[in-house]
């Protein structure tokens, strides 16, 4: 299904609606995953607004078991909103080098939101 609404617009439309209810997906999705395939249809649908407040929502649900993932989805919301308006996308640290070198290597898995 995920992959159809990746394909069809109106499906995307659709699966994002019907993702929006914990019942649809749980308890085989995660709510981070329910996020991810939202803000992959929202992508879809050139929906920038939706999109990006998917992804601040999958920010805070990742922070603390992937600072890797939340790291990635702030940098992609700076890229969008700019990097000023991210001051309150806090990653716990958890020991990590937080070098501008070690940030520079991160892969990002998120595709660019349409223009």
């Amino acid at each position: 299904m995920e992959e159809l609404a990746e394909e069809d617009s109106g499906l995307a439309d659709r699966f994002s609606e019907w993702l929006q209810d914990s019942k649809h997906y749980d308890p085989a999705w995660s709510e981070a995953d329910a996020l991810r395939a939202r803000y992959k249809c929202y992508n879809r649908l050139g929906n920038k607004e939706a999109a990006l407040a998917t992804l601040r929502n999958l920010f805070h649900a990742v922070k603390d078991d992937s600072p890797e993932e939340a790291e990635e989805i702030r940098n992609l919301v700076g890229e969008y909103e700019g990097h000023d308006k991210v001051s309150d996308l806090i990653v716990p640290d958890s020991g990590r080098d937080d070098s501008v070198e070690n940030i520079a290597n991160i892969k990002c898995n998120y595709s660019p939101l349409s223009a």
